[in-house]
């Protein structure tokens, strides 16, 4: 992560040349060393070591139990029989035969939130608050119809029934769409705290989301970066390249390990594999000295920005000058987003929200209560589906593979 240098006709320039000496030289030949990235300065490098700790720890310590959130889902789609057993199943030639009692009880949990769907409604604490408390049903109303929220809420109970964890994100984009949206997003990407104890991830100090990015769209979102982006890209086509392990290894290089396989490794230009990046983006907390705004007047239009933090922009500048609101100092833990592939730091800065908080919301099934672990409603059935499946299995082979055994000659005439 050190200085990038541009070298025209095949010249070469070394490091540690000092500056009077380039200026003094005026060769035509090579460029001046391109100033530092500003995140490649020492405080948000800092910063970036911390998170990648954070994400470290989190991998270490959901290894196992996202291993077995993967095969809870598994039973629900109906793959109930590990490697070894079907090795077993077929050396007898027995069918491995599945009678998904699981599917049929989760279908009726899932069928039942669907039918309690409720729309939200905001009241109000006080009597002129009426009209705002309309306002924001209604709001509120439109952003679940255009986002099909209802939809996105009942995956994410999906999720949490069969694997323990579901995840909603609600945030705001300006890319022509509604600004304001809310979608499901996937247990799969997601890392949580593990440390924090309560379920709406108040005590949390991260949340990181990852995913596998296209080159191009990473390019285009990160400009500065392209050069680098370019050479972290892996050739990866599937949705999860890292399945069915899902599990943390301990040599972080093998991280960033391409498929695996021989379609994957002799794969041509003309054969589909996309140039992709997996990107990391952590949501965290840290303790902060920050001024807040204090509203001086309630009759001003600018209530939502009363106790958010001072940014310093224009607009509040406006708003702290002309007496609408008052600077207050205070102690408190503020939300900051990073985003990074590989080594490699893209983004880092305060969250663009006023709410300060993580803009994902947890929906968990169970949570085990000596670490805090999510898990569903399948990981009780798993073993009485396992029970019933081999028993059922074994049975039916046993009938249609009757045999008798009998010594020569015992069916033989004594007459003849």
């Amino acid at each position: 992560m050190g200085e990038s240098m541009a070298v025209r006709q095949g010249q070469s320039l070394k490091v540690g040349i000092p500056q009077a000496y380039r200026e003094s030289r005026q060769s035509p030949d090579v460029y001046v060393p391109e100033k530092v990235h500003p995140l490649d300065e020492p405080e948000p490098q800092e910063r970036f070591r911390k998170l990648l700790n954070y994400r470290r720890q989190a991998r270490i310590a959901q290894a196992d139990n996202r291993a077995e959130m993967a095969i809870d889902e598994d039973y629900y789609d109906g793959i109930q029989f590990d490697a070894e057993d079907l090795s077993i199943l077929q050396s007898r030639n027995q069918p491995p035969l599945v009678f998904n009692v699981t599917k049929n009880t989760l279908n009726f949990l899932l069928g039942t939130e669907r039918k309690a769907r409720i729309d939200s409604r905001v009241l109000p604490r006080k009597k002129k608050g009426a009209q705002s408390a309309r306002s924001k049903t209604k709001l509120m109303k439109y952003t679940q119809d255009c986002s099909k929220g209802e939809f996105e809420w009942s995956q994410a109970f999906a999720e949490c029934v069969k694997a323990g964890l579901g995840w909603m994100e609600t945030g705001a984009r300006s890319n022509g769409e509604e600004k304001i949206f809310m979608r499901q997003e996937r247990w799969r990407n997601m890392w949580f705290d593990h440390l924090g104890h309560s379920l709406d991830s108040s005590d949390w100090r991260f949340i990181i989301r990852e995913k596998w990015v296209d080159l191009d769209v990473s390019t285009e979102i990160f400009p500065g970066r392209a050069a680098q982006l370019r050479v972290l890209a892996e050739k990866v086509n599937s949705l999860y390249p890292y399945l069915p392990e899902d599990t943390v290894v301990t040599d972080t290089a093998s991280e960033f390990d391409t498929e695996s396989g021989i379609d994957a490794l002799f794969a041509g230009p003309l054969d589909g594999v996309r140039e992709r990046i997996k990107a990391v983006e952590c949501w965290y907390r840290v303790p902060s000295r920050v001024q807040l705004l204090q509203m001086e007047d309630e009759n001003i239009p600018f209530g939502t920005l009363d106790g958010t933090i001072y940014r310093k922009t224009k607009d509040q500048e406006y708003l702290v000058k002309g007496g609408y609101f008052s600077l207050v100092d205070a102690v408190m833990m503020t939300v900051r987003r990073a985003i990074w592939s590989a080594n490699l730091l893209l983004d880092e800065g305060l969250s663009p929200y006023n709410h300060n908080r993580f803009p994902f919301t947890p929906l968990f099934c169970y949570r085990r209560s000596r670490d805090n672990m999510p898990y569903g409603v399948v990981r009780d059935m798993r073993d009485p589906q396992s029970d019933l499946n081999k028993r059922r299995s074994r049975s039916l082979f046993l009938l249609s593979a009757n045999r008798t055994m009998y010594e020569k000659g015992a069916f033989d005439d004594p007459k003849k």
